[in-house]
């Protein structure tokens, strides 16, 4: 069994969302072994019983045993009613503390479900990190396959099956869920747009007209693949607030195995030096910057720069201290100085006390022309320890 980053309160009612397959149920499991009473809403009669008279939640858990001390609602936006009546137990003093999880943020939001003033606190489960990975796992295959648990367990071929199962399902559960299936053809067109568009900035019109839809239901599906967790948006660096929202942002999908299954190039070799391999490593570095910000409750501010000379540096990163990292992202073993020179140029115009490193495939730190050049490890490293 795989050791997970995340660790998760024993004393406080929380709320643990994640894509799915990432491990939650799993996790909680191993973390509240013997203690834990789960009621799953994908069961088909557990569902239709909590949909029809959510109420009846309330009297069966106060038969729960003390020795189980938590209690699991898996899947909890199929039945948002049911967060009214956790919370009333917990205003009663019922003695169990509750986990609430699920795939998709978009029905509690949609439905402004009651999460719970506060006495809730939040969490988020995403694919592996790299400290979480057997030693073994190349660079190559983490890019090709991904981070979802299962898929770095199996071997290749079972790998890249879960990843073509994995888009199948995502439509059939979520996106059909969300009640796209009218025009499910749409999305689907959609989604490999989308995933040929992963980290590029995002030009709604041209994508509108690539799938035959308005830009606004673009826009609205992008909102889904952000609240089903499947991927996320990286906004554009600015002072203010104002300037920030006239940039067009960059969109991530949470894992390289399954961009690659959307784009339907899972059982194509990733080699090095290629457009897809450097994709793929971008979005890898970002999703992994996101992981440990999250975990270790960072609360970086994540984005990157474009200059209205067309100069980019793919990530940004803000402490809370203050402190601004920029970081280029470049997935060749020895990256030169015209790979970044301009864009750290650019940001120390804005920023002269920005720290600037590049991020490579390369095996040992570097020194080029007077700029940090980091191995990705090092640098994901050096990330944990700010």
């Amino acid at each position: 069994m795989l050791t997970r980053e995340l660790n998760l309160p024993k004393e406080q009612n929380f709320f643990l969302l994640g894509p799915r397959q990432t491990g939650k149920t799993t996790l909680i499991r191993a973390a509240f072994a013997g203690k834990l009473k789960e009621i799953n809403l994908l069961l088909s009669d557990t569902f239709r019983a909590y949909a029809a008279h959510p109420e009846k939640i309330r009297e069966e858990l106060k038969a729960t045993p003390d020795f189980e001390t938590h209690v699991l609602i898996d899947e909890v936006q199929r039945i948002p009613e049911l967060l009214n009546e956790v919370q009333a137990l917990i205003d009663g003093g019922f003695k169990q503390k509750f986990i609430l999880s699920g795939s998709s943020a978009r029905k509690l939001k949609r439905g402004h479900a009651n999460l719970l003033g506060g006495r809730a606190w939040s969490y988020r489960l995403f694919p592996l990190t790299f400290p979480e990975t057997p030693p073994s796992l190349s660079l190559e295959r983490v890019l090709s396959c991904g981070l979802i648990p299962k898929n770095v367990l199996c071997n290749d071929t079972d790998a890249q099956e879960n990843l073509r199962s994995y888009v199948d399902i995502y439509l059939k559960e979520e996106i059909e869920a969300e009640a796209l299936s009218r025009n499910i053809g749409g999305f689907i067109r959609f989604l490999k747009t989308a995933a040929q568009s992963n980290a590029e900035q995002l030009n709604f019109s041209n994508i509108a007209d690539d799938v035959g839809l308005s830009s606004v239901t673009i826009k609205e599906y992008f909102k889904i693949l952000e609240d089903t967790l499947i991927g996320a948006i990286l906004p554009a660096y600015a002072y203010s607030e104002r300037k920030r929202h006239k940039t067009a942002p960059k969109f991530y999908f949470f894992d390289t195995g399954v961009l690659r299954a959307i784009q339907g190039k899972v059982s194509v070799p990733l080699e090095q030096g290629t457009f897809d391999f450097g994709n793929c490593f971008e979005t890898m570095v970002i999703n992994e910057a996101q992981k440990i910000s999250s975990y270790l409750r960072k609360d970086f501010q994540l984005s990157f720069l474009r200059t209205a000379g067309d100069v980019e540096v793919d990530l940004l990163i803000e402490t809370p201290r203050g402190e601004l990292f920029a970081v280029e992202i470049k997935s060749k073993k020895r990256p030169v100085a015209m790979d970044f020179g301009r864009g750290f140029a650019a940001i120390r115009d804005l920023r002269k006390d920005a720290k600037c490193i590049c991020v490579s495939t390369t095996e040992v730190p570097l020194l080029v022309e007077g700029e940090d050049v980091l191995p990705y490890a090092k640098f994901f490293e050096m990330l944990r320890a700010l």
